[in-house]
């Protein structure tokens, strides 16, 4: 979690008030701090929907299977969304 604001943090270092150079240097490491995060919340949310896929091959491979038979022919979440398309 200490990446997320890692350039947060070197904002602090500026020294205050702020001159034309401060003032620059806060500017720019807002701005790689707001595409830093968004990178890393991409990332996350890539990584999330990878997993979520790997649990409903899962599911679909081993235990739907072991399943009662009422239950059976119940689909994964990804299954039924592919299947909408």
């Amino acid at each position: 979690m200490m990446v997320l604001v890692l350039p947060i943090i070197t904002i602090q270092l500026v020294p205050r008030p702020y001159n034309l150079a401060g003032a620059a240097a806060v500017a720019l490491l807002a701005a790689i701090s707001l595409l830093w995060t968004g990178f890393v919340l991409w990332r996350v949310l890539r990584l999330s929907r990878a997993s979520g896929v790997k649990g409903d091959r899962e599911f679909d491979r081993s235990t739907r299977p072991m399943l009662g038979p009422e239950y059976r022919d119940a689909e994964s979440a990804t299954k039924a969304r592919r299947r909408r398309r």
